[in-house]
């Protein structure tokens, strides 16, 4: 496929201190056979030279390193440079001056961390203000993808003019063989609770796409794409959240309106959790701070989700987060206890989300 036959799509990647992760996946993106598309990047406060690190990977001086052998091949030989690219800051987004430009790749700065939604949005922002795409690829900065990723996201959206959200076969970067998920995950509203579907099966093994997509309840985050019909009717991210649930939030305000699907040919690594230490693979065995923010996030979200959409499931979901505390507690991980308990006070309180550095300051851990 070639840029006069493609729909024109934007690639969205949020980046906060990962600018290693993100010129990996940069590198990849622009390996995929379909090339009408656009990068966006968008960094959220980084504190690490992010955006010179990917200026210099854009005009040739910054070489990836590949993680594994594995990977290699989607990011080996490096595309030609430079490529194009223009720098806004935050406040830029938006202006009509910048709507009819052609670079390949744009780089937008924020001040301060703005969350997954709020950095999302940033990007989304600039694409509604360009008006010339057809689809936007939300992808997650610790992913690598296959060359084919992008056109069958395209091909399955164009099968069914319902579709709104599409996901990709996502598999573990540090375990290529393995599922991390089919699209997205399994969502039950009574107890707040969700499970990868597919997770650690063989990435080899063929799957019943629409028994997949029946049991979809949200497409994962890392590789979420939407259509500009999707946007336009249901708006940008919920940025309440700040991180986890953006997507749950995202397919409540669509239902009825957009159906959820999945591409099982579109191939996409994932590290997983590389700002948090979320990976599946590993949590068992990882340090206790690297789940700390974690676990924050993901009770006050759930209850917070489940009290704007499903109040009346509010007593068994608080069943399912006391379970939650009392592992913590009996395993002695004091930290995750109390994380625990921080995330239900801040589920009921009016606190921003982006001010909730007291968890940073007291368990010594950095949020996203």
């Amino acid at each position: 496929m070639n840029a006069g036959s493609d729909p024109k799509t934007y690639v969205v990647i949020v980046n906060w201190n990962g600018w290693k992760d993100t010129i990996e996946c940069l590198e990849s993106v622009f390996h995929l056979r379909n090339d009408n598309f656009v990068a966006i990047v968008c960094d959220n406060g980084s504190s690490d030279d992010s955006l010179r690190r990917i200026e210099e990977w854009s005009k040739g001086d910054q070489q990836v390193l590949p993680g594994s052998a594995e990977m290699e091949p989607y990011t080996h030989p490096p595309v030609a440079k430079p490529i194009p690219f223009i720098f806004l800051e935050a406040s830029q987004v938006g202006e009509l001056r910048w709507a009819a430009r052609h670079e390949r790749l744009i780089l937008i700065r924020s001040e301060e961390n703005l969350g997954f939604a709020g950095g999302n949005n940033l990007g989304l922002r600039h694409v509604l203000c360009r008006n010339d795409e057809r689809y936007v690829w939300l992808l997650n900065n610790d992913t690598v993808v296959d060359p084919n990723a992008l056109g069958q996201l395209i091909k399955r959206m164009e099968e069914d003019s319902r579709i709104g959200i599409c996901g990709s076969k996502l598999c573990f970067y540090s375990a290529p063989g393995l599922i991390q998920a089919c699209g997205g995950s399994s969502y039950s509203p009574l107890t707040g609770r969700n499970r990868h579907i597919g997770v650690g099966e063989p990435a080899s093994a063929k799957g019943d796409r629409q028994a997949v997509e029946r049991r979809i309840g949200y497409v994962v985050g890392a590789s979420l794409f939407v259509s500009k019909d999707f946007l336009l009717s249901i708006g940008l991210m919920n940025e309440d959240y700040f991180l986890y649930y953006e997507e749950l939030d995202w397919v409540a305000r669509a239902e009825g309106k957009f159906l959820q699907a999945y591409a099982p040919s579109s191939i996409v690594y994932h590290k997983q959790g590389s700002s948090l230490g979320g990976n599946w693979l590993a949590r068992r065995s990882g340090p206790e701070d690297s789940c700390v923010a974690s676990d924050f996030y993901s009770v006050r979200n759930q209850i917070r989700f489940t009290r704007r959409y499903y109040p009346q499931y509010l007593p068994m979901v608080a069943i399912t987060v006391a379970w939650r505390l009392l592992k913590r507690v009996a395993a002695g991980k004091r930290k995750r206890a109390w994380a625990v308990m921080r995330g239900v006070r801040s589920a009921f309180s009016k606190e921003n989300p982006r001010s909730l550095m007291t968890l940073e300051r007291r368990c010594g851990v950095g949020l996203p």
